[in-house]
């Protein structure tokens, strides 16, 4: 069963069973693409088909941003339209139409004999869209990353930004590393609603002799308190 004829499981609504038929169909696909990779017998084979399997190997684990990076590098090595509609998939699967939308376009500029049924998928995705309720996310400071449901999904965007997502909670994490924040956010129609992250701050002033401590003598111990965290304390230079 070919990846690019399963239209019926790409709804708006994407609970766990569809979920997990989507891997299911799109590692099949994605079997396929690899055939044709080791079919090709010039210089590029080597590299694409190992962008190709560590990127399998991340999807697999479902860290979907990791697999579409690989992806991407096999497909600028040997441009096999195959793995930009499984990148398309990879997006949806994810929530992610505008994204979607844009690696089936490429998918149709490099498959023009399915163009017709191309565009009928690109039409969808765009009616799907256009039916998501919208948040507005915002964060301070702003210009931070936007990711759905886990860090290893793929980056949606950038703050501040309108989400759509399908009706329901979903988690939204904003930020990277350690200052990254997460929420529950319910998406409901009707709903015009706005959600501010603030983010995590780690502190990297330096300890200095203008920053007051106060140096409280207990017995053979000494408690040292200063209005910076995570400075370093130092006895006899060490």
């Amino acid at each position: 069963m070919r990846l690019e004829e399963n239209r019926h499981i790409w709804g708006a609504q994407y609970n766990m069973q569809q979920l997990k038929l989507i891997i299911v169909v799109m590692i099949s696909g994605l079997a396929m693409v690899n055939i044709g990779l080791a079919q090709d017998k010039d210089t590029s084979r080597e590299r694409a088909k190992a962008f190709y399997a560590s990127g399998q190997k991340a999807f697999k684990a479902e860290r979907y941003g990791e697999a579409i990076s690989y992806f991407k590098k096999a497909y600028d090595t040997k441009n096999i339209p195959g793995l930009l509609v499984n990148i398309a998939r990879i997006y949806e699967a994810g929530n992610d139409l505008k994204n979607a939308i844009k690696y089936q376009k490429l998918y149709k500029k490099a498959a023009p004999k399915k163009a017709k049924q191309i565009s009928k998928k690109i039409g969808m995705l765009r009616a799907t869209q256009a039916s998501w309720p919208a948040v507005r996310i915002t964060s301070q400071p702003s210009g931070q990353t936007i990711r759905v449901a886990s860090m290893d999904r793929p980056i949606i965007g950038t703050t501040p930004m309108r989400l759509k997502l399908p009706v329901g909670n979903h988690t939204v994490w904003v930020g990277t590393g350690e200052s990254a924040v997460s929420k529950s956010i319910a998406f409901s129609q009707g709903k015009n609603s706005g959600v501010n992250f603030m983010l995590l701050q780690r502190s990297s002033q330096a300890p200095s002799a203008t920053i007051p401590a106060r140096i409280a003598r207990k017995g053979t111990f000494i408690s040292v308190t200063v209005n910076v965290a995570g400075s370093q304390v130092r006895l006899d230079d060490k």
